[in-house]
């Protein structure tokens, strides 16, 4: 009886850790993806973006993603420098990201969480 228990105990963890650990895009997000990509436009072939590829499936979004997997971090962004180190260092580090895009063309990113 006991084992039935443990084996039971260790079921229900492992699929409450895998329910939460998904990973994937729909809608206007992209939850618990790893950054594959980062591409810096230097300004002088365009307008300065960067663009993110993640390891979730772009193309279920609700925008248009850029080649059908590349999210936009506009040069225009207020908040550019914060949201890109950010996005750097979940790069860096290994970590899982958040990404909330916007509608329309190329997917513009409007943040990015990490959690511990």
């Amino acid at each position: 009886m006991r084992n039935h228990f443990a084996m039971f105990a260790v079921t229900l963890s492992t699929l409450a850790f895998a329910a939460c650990a998904s990973a994937d895009c729909s809608a206007l997000r992209c939850d618990n993806v790893y950054i594959e990509q980062l591409y810096v436009d230097s300004g002088d072939l365009g307008g300065g973006d960067i663009w993110v590829r993640t390891s979730g499936a772009e193309t279920a979004l609700s925008c248009t993603a850029n080649g059908g997997v590349l999210l936009k971090l506009s040069a225009s962004s207020t908040y550019r420098k914060d949201v890109y180190a950010l996005l750097m260092m979940a790069f860096s580090a290994d970590k899982p990201v958040s990404i909330r895009v916007m509608p329309g063309t190329d997917c513009p990113i409007a943040y990015v969480t990490v959690d511990r």
